[in-house]
């Protein structure tokens, strides 16, 4: 993982994230990291007919988003022996621009923040749309959340997300951390028996070269999904969350399960979606 995205609006929860990325990029050896600030002009709807000077505004936002980067050089919080601060000014709707430019990029870190329906609450409205449509991975940072080195990952999981793409990658991420791999398997009874899961997690670990990394896999028993997560988080020291977005979107089936359980969910640690 060399090229990392970090979408940021200067806000103190994208300036964390930009943090977290820098330290997990640090991690895996160094890389290239791009700060992308995306500027969408407002229109005053009780005068359509008003053109506001747009480009001044973007010198303005342009400014804005130098100065922020020449900050973060000044308090030296990125190691820039190791990785290469750019940036990137874009105009237009953020959540469609940074989808738009994900295939560039082996990993998009964003800060999570709160908004105003139910996956809103749970990822923010950018985020939403971000993590459920971009081509590369996506991280999602919860506020104030710093960087730990990371020793646990926890894989969520149905029957549809198991799958030996999907193993490969998360071994990959994994490799530079050789954190404990937590295969949680959510029940479902329309779905493939457990057992079968397990067998697609071991032939897949004992016939390639990650057959050294420490695993466990449980089955979830829970009221609901989201509880489930909680506690296994919780009692398990798990530094990382990772889900698979597919064509039934992964997020969408945990807050279909959890129903009104989801309202009280809150990200705890660092989420990072995967696209099948």
């Amino acid at each position: 993982m060399k090229k990392v995205a970090v979408p940021t609006d200067f806000s103190e929860c994208s300036k964390n994230a930009l943090v977290y990325a820098a330290c997990l990029l640090k991690e895996m050896g160094g890389g290239v990291l791009e700060l992308i600030h995306v500027y969408m002009p407002n229109i005053d709807a009780e005068y359509p007919a008003f053109v506001p000077p747009v480009n001044d505004f973007i010198k303005e936002k342009e400014e804005t988003l130098s100065l922020f980067v020449e900050g973060i050089q000044h308090q030296n919080l990125v190691d820039e022996s190791l990785i290469k601060i750019k940036q990137i000014f874009v105009v237009g709707f953020p959540a469609e621009e940074i989808y738009h430019l994900s295939s560039d990029y082996d990993l998009i870190v964003m800060g999570k923040t709160g908004s105003s329906n139910l996956l809103d609450k749970f990822l923010g409205s950018v985020s939403t749309t971000v993590a459920q449509k971009s081509k590369c991975p996506v991280l999602l940072i919860p506020e104030d959340t710093a960087f730990t080195p990371i020793r646990n990952i926890m894989f969520g999981s149905n029957y549809e997300s198991v799958k030996h793409t999907t193993l490969e990658k998360l071994f990959v991420f994994n490799n530079p951390f050789n954190a404990k791999l937590h295969f949680v398997y959510i029940s479902d009874s329309s779905s493939e028996s457990f057992q079968d899961n397990v067998k697609v997690i071991f032939d897949e670990m004992m016939n390639n070269q990650w057959s050294s990394t420490s695993f466990e896999i449980s089955e979830l028993k829970a009221d609901s999904v989201i509880e489930g997560f909680n506690q296994y988080v919780d009692s398990n020291s798990i530094d990382l969350l990772t889900l698979v977005n597919i064509k039934k979107s992964m997020l969408e089936y945990i807050f279909e399960k959890s129903t009104t359980k989801a309202m009280a969910f809150q990200i705890k640690i660092p989420l990072m979606i995967y696209h099948l």
